[in-house]
C-alpha cells in the first residue's frame, strides 16, 4: 500500500489526506493540537502529535511514507534547516512536497512566472532549505485557498471594507490542488517549483462584489490605493504545461 504522510495537517491537509485514502494510500496526518488528532482519526487518517520544533520526538512511522506533505504554518528557518539534515541522514528515500505560497513574490505590474523575483522572507528562505537538500522535492507555491466550507464571500466582513479593488485575485480551489498533487506524484514530477491558482484573475471589486452577493451578503466598501499599481498576478501557465489539469474556478463558482 502506497503512503503519505502530512506534517501540519490543518484545514488544507484534512482535504488532501481524504482524496488520497480515496486512492487507498495509508495517510498520516500530523498535528500540536489534540482536538484536531481526534478529527484526523474520525475521517480515516492516522493522528500523531508532532512539532517541527521537536522533530526528534515524532515517532519514526510517521516518516515510513512514499512521500510527506509539509504544509505546516511554523516560520523557524532553524527548524527547517534541522529537520531537513535529519530527514537527508535518516530517511534519504523520503519524497517531500513543500506547500509554500504565492506570497513569497514581489509586487510586479508583469505576470508572475516561478522564475520571478522572490520577497526577503522566511518563508522564501524556508523552501530553498527544501528545494536546496539532496531530498527528491517539489514546491507549490498555492494561491488564496477556497474550497467546499471556505467559500470565497466569507472573507470579508459585511459592510467591511477591501483595499486595492483593481487589484487581480489569485485563488486556488482545494480539488485542484489535490488533482494536482495526484498528478505530480503520478508523473514523479519531482525537483520542480509550480504555482498553483486558477485560471481566472477577475478583479476584486468585481469578484467579491458577486462573492458576496451569492451568500446574499451586504457589500463590502472597496477602497483605492494610492498606487494601484501594486498587485500580483500570478501566472499557472509551466503547471498546466507538466499536466494539462483544468483549474478553472468558475467550475465551483459560476458567478465569476
Amino acid at each position: 500500500m502506497k503512503s503519505m504522510s502530512i506534517l501540519g495537517c490543518g484545514w488544507l491537509g484534512e482535504r488532501i489526506g481524504p482524496s488520497f485514502l480515496e486512492k487507498e494510500y495509508h495517510v498520516k496526518g500530523s498535528s500540536r493540537n489534540k482536538q484536531r488528532l481526534e478529527q484526523l482519526k474520525k475521517i480515516g487518517i492516522s493522528p500523531f502529535f508532532a512539532d517541527i520544533d521537536q522533530w526528534n520526538d515524532i515517532q519514526p512511522e510517521f516518516f515510513s511514507s512514499d512521500v510527506m506533505i509539509i504544509a505546516t504554518t511554523n516560520k523557524n528557518t532553524s527548524s527547517h534547516q534541522k529537520f531537513i539534515s535529519f530527514l537527508h541522514e535518516n530517511y534519504p528515500q523520503l519524497r517531500i512536497i513543500f506547500m509554500s505560497s504565492t506570497s513569497v513574490y514581489k509586487n510586479s505590474t508583469e505576470e508572475i512566472s516561478e522564475d520571478a523575483s522572490l520577497n526577503d522572507t522566511a518563508l522564501a528562505e524556508i523552501e530553498q532549505i527544501y528545494f536546496n537538500s539532496n531530498l527528491d522535492t517539489l514546491i507549490l507555491r498555492l494561491g488564496g485557498l477556497v474550497g467546499s466550507d471556505r467559500h470565497p464571500g466569507i472573507f470579508f466582513k459585511e459592510n467591511g471594507t477591501i483595499k486595492n479593488p483593481e487589484a487581480p485575485i489569485n485563488l486556488i480551489h482545494e480539488r485542484a490542488i489535490c488533482t494536482v498533487i495526484d498528478r505530480l506524484i503520478e508523473e514523479n514530477m519531482y525537483n520542480n517549483i509550480f504555482n498553483l491558482v486558477s485560471d481566472e484573475h477577475p478583479k476584486k471589486i468585481d469578484f467579491y462584489s458577486k462573492a458576496f452577493y451569492a451568500l446574499h451578503k451586504k457589500n463590502a466598501s472597496f477602497i483605492p490605493l494610492e498606487q494601484e499599481s501594486v498587485y500580483k498576478l500570478i501566472s499557472n501557465q509551466k503547471i498546466k504545461e507538466v499536466i494539462g489539469v483544468n483549474l478553472k474556478l468558475s467550475n465551483h463558482y459560476p458567478f465569476i
